[in-house]
């Protein structure tokens, strides 16, 4: 959202990542970013203006993840409209909403912790570690079906360092998820059955050691019979 209180204009993308109060870096945009400097240079004609603008709708609309920019108090001011693919809302809906307002409520308490924490370091500028912000969120789409997505954080700040907003890339890992849940599940039956096979053995081991102790007085009592017999007929 820009100083004027109104949302960014979703028919010129260039405006949302070159505005002047914004200046943060992001992954998908690094190919745009490292262009000229004077392909942005107010007195750009209209044609190169509108192949700019072209530019940056391509790289936002054929990202396979959801690009989207928030206040501090994680309001959405742009979306991507590969939100709709991922979650079912259109860019217009997630507008003036709270990224906590799809987020399951097993997971806002651990989002809303380290959102919170990453908030109150963000006045560090020389710091760059405690620019970005890296979860796993379990998000809620529109037909109630939750998924996980790997939310990567960074400030959006001005001339001075000051943040001024977020910009964050939604990555879904449902499939990751669903991987690593069944490798735990091989792993904890794989431990269950070595436990049970081990108490097996150990119940077969006692088994043995009362075998052994029952022959061993077997052969005493017989011994001790055989002795008594020979004394017997001595």
């Amino acid at each position: 959202m820009k100083k004027t209180g109104k949302p960014h204009n979703f028919d010129n993308p260039r405006e949302i990542l070159t505005t002047p109060e914004f200046n943060g870096v992001f992954d998908p945009m690094q190919a745009i970013q490292q262009a000229p400097t004077d392909s942005f240079n107010h007195e750009t004609g209209p044609e190169e203006h509108t192949r700019l603008d072209r530019l940056y709708k391509t790289v936002l609309e054929s990202s396979r993840d959801v690009i989207s920019t928030m206040t501090l108090d994680l309001k959405f001011t742009y979306v991507s409209p590969r939100v709709t693919d991922a979650l079912g809302f259109t860019p217009v809906e997630m507008l003036g909403l709270g990224a906590l307002d799809f987020v399951t409520p097993e997971s806002r308490p651990l989002v809303k912790f380290n959102f919170d924490k990453w908030l109150q370091n963000s006045g560090s500028i020389t710091d760059q570690t405690q620019n970005s912000l890296v979860i796993e969120v379990q998000q809620i789409s529109k037909n109630g079906k939750k998924l996980w997505t790997e939310m990567t954080g960074s400030f959006l700040r001005d001339q001075g360092g000051a943040p001024l907003g977020i910009v964050a890339i939604w990555r879904d890992i449902t499939k990751r998820k669903l991987l690593e849940q069944e490798l735990r599940n091989a792993y904890e039956s794989l431990e269950a059955k070595v436990l049970e096979r081990t108490s097996e053995l150990e119940s077969i081991d006692e088994q043995l050691l009362l075998e052994m102790h029952r022959r061993q007085q077997a052969q005493q009592k017989l011994t001790e019979s055989e002795n008594r017999c020979q004394a017997i007929f001595q």
